[in-house]
């Protein structure tokens, strides 16, 4: 989960999914919301969702766990998260470059 933000020390993944928080690395990996492959949701009326478990591209309907991320808790509380991970880079190197 390669989303960068600046409160990284503070912040929880319940609160990024909620958010649908992007961090200083948006451009390049994206919002939460691309990150997130399934949700397990408990709605106000006690009825429990399991929207999109497992699977990668589900092309046959509304994809209802977009609706979950950004949502704050008002649609519902997210009770477990499948989240798609990346390995990080084995090198990193930084080059400073003063041009007059």
């Amino acid at each position: 989960y390669p989303v960068d933000f600046a409160s990284a020390g503070s912040s929880q993944i319940g609160g990024n999914i909620g958010t649908n928080a992007g961090g200083i690395k948006v451009i390049k990996y994206g919002m939460t919301r691309n990150w997130v492959l399934g949700l397990t949701v408990v709605t106000g009326k006690g009825d429990i969702l399991r929207l999109n478990k497992g699977m990668v591209k589900n092309a046959t309907g509304y994809a209802l766990q977009h609706l979950f991320i950004g949502g704050e808790g008002t649609l519902g509380l997210v009770t477990e998260a499948e989240i798609k991970l990346e390995r990080q880079p084995q090198n990193l190197q930084v080059l400073v470059l003063g041009v007059p």
